[in-house]
C-alpha cells in the first residue's frame, strides 16, 4: 500500500489513494490476514485480505471503491474480489 496508488474508484475507473486511512488498513491486516491465519488458512491470505477490505469499504459507504488484488501480495487478480470473505 506504499505510494498510495492501490484502490480503484468503480465510478470513474481511476486508481487513487487509500480513502479511509488507518481503519481500513487495520481491518485489512487484522481481519483479512490475521483471522484467516489464526484459523490456519495460510493459502487464502491474498483473497481473504482483499475481500475483507472490499467489505469494509462497502460498510463504510465507499462501495464504489473496490480492489481486485492485482496490486496486492502475489499481484494476481481475484475473480470474486467483492464477495463476502469465507472464514470457515
Amino acid at each position: 500500500m506504499e505510494g498510495g496508488k492501490w484502490s480503484i474508484n468503480e465510478a470513474t475507473k481511476t486508481n487513487g489513494p487509500n480513502p479511509i486511512g488507518r481503519s481500513l488498513i487495520f481491518g485489512h491486516e487484522v481481519f483479512g490476514h490475521g483471522r484467516s491465519m489464526a484459523l490456519g488458512r495460510a493459502d487464502g491470505q491474498h483473497v481473504d485480505a482483499i475481500q475483507v477490505e472490499n467489505l469494509i469499504l462497502r460498510v463504510m459507504g465507499r462501495g464504489h471503491i473496490q480492489r481486485d488484488g492485482s496490486n496486492h501480495g502475489q499481484g494476481t487478480k481475484i475473480s470474486n474480489a467483492s464477495a463476502i470473505p469465507s472464514f470457515k
